[in-house]
């Protein structure tokens, strides 16, 4: 693929551009089928947005991934990508309640099935955490092909997919009101979602490969700079989704997919991260600032679920909601701590 890219920055700021602007327009499309596929086969927004929106819109996070391990033995980078975009799409929870009029975006969505996506993503943002510390520690871990709390992970993520379908089968108030036309076939649809997937992933790996070129003909690889722009860029799929399914009047398949994304991120990208590493331990190979970012990756999701399960509340200036503000400085002073940090 980076054959494929130029080295010539103004050319890859235009691709960088062009590459967006595919992805925040097939965004729509994936939102909108999706949302058509919730209500027809009665799934459900949540599990629809947990499974077929995280999914289509995290394949970029397993590109890159790979992409670092296999072709610059950075598995430093494919962390970094991986906890960057976890924070940045809680930061979007907290952007979209700002443009959610109505009430607090959280307080719409506010059900069994979404708060246990978000229960889940503490739970593997925990055990990731142990997994750091512990590899750091204890060297004996390292010599395993894969670690045991990788695939305590995995397992967690696995159990995570059974029991929200099961919420999401017993729940009769899990479709929300939605401006969406359900009139068409219904595999047509699925062609619709498969094909706008397609367009967004295939897309989103070339924007992910076009990042990494800019941060590294800038000499912004390996730092700060360079992590946070990759993520971003990994994480554009999920914005651009989140904001179609907003417009369209379906927040709670908007934030099902983001909690989702990161549990997808967590449970399946990681883990297959860990198998494409062979240099040694993944987990022992990996920065321990990622113990601090995967710590605000839990504060963030607290805040989160706190916020569902206060109802009673109201929007500050018809804007701000509480959580929003917290979610927004959360994520603010952790890029700036990380900066600091990167700097010494």
């Amino acid at each position: 693929m980076d054959t494929f890219i130029p080295s010539n920055i103004v050319a890859l700021w235009v691709i960088f551009a062009c590459t967006s602007v595919i992805i925040l327009f097939s965004g729509k499309f994936l939102a909108s089928s999706t949302d058509t596929i919730a209500v027809r086969t009665g799934l459900g927004h949540t599990f629809v947005g947990f499974v077929l929106l995280a999914t289509a819109t995290s394949i970029p996070e397993l590109a890159t991934g790979i992409s670092s391990i296999q072709l610059l033995d950075q598995p430093d980078i494919a962390a970094g990508d991986v906890f960057g975009s976890n924070l940045f799409n809680l930061l979007i929870i907290g952007i979209l309640d700002v443009f959610w009029r109505n009430e607090p975006i959280l307080r719409s969505v506010a059900d069994s099935n979404t708060i246990a996506i978000a229960t889940f993503g503490i739970i593997v943002f925990i055990l990731a955490i142990q997994a750091i510390f512990l590899h750091e520690i204890w060297t004996g871990l390292n010599n395993f092909l894969v670690s045991p709390i990788a695939i305590a992970i995995f397992i967690v993520f696995l159990i995570s997919l059974f029991l929200v379908h099961k919420i999401s089968s017993s729940s009769t108030n899990d479709n929300d009101a939605t401006s969406t036309s359900h009139n068409s076939p219904l595999y047509r649809t699925y062609l619709i979602y498969l094909i706008s997937a397609l367009i967004i992933v295939i897309t989103a790996i070339f924007l992910s490969f076009t990042a990494e070129k800019i941060a590294h003909v800038l000499d912004w690889e390996t730092s700060f700079v360079g992590t946070q722009f990759v993520a971003f860029s990994t994480s554009l799929p999920e914005l651009a989704s989140s904001i179609a399914a907003v417009r369209l009047g379906v927040p709670k398949l908007a934030i099902a997919g983001l909690l989702g994304s990161n549990l997808f991120n967590m449970g399946f990208v990681m883990f297959i991260d860990e198998l494409a590493y062979t240099n040694g331990s993944f987990w022992g190979a990996i920065d321990e600032t990622h113990i601090f970012t995967g710590s605000t990756a839990i504060l963030m999701t607290t805040i989160v679920i706190a916020a569902m399960a206060i109802k009673s509340r109201r929007k500050i200036m018809n804007y701000f909601s509480i959580e929003s503000i917290l979610l927004i400085s959360a994520y603010t002073a952790t890029s700036v701590l990380i900066f600091l940090y990167s700097k010494n």
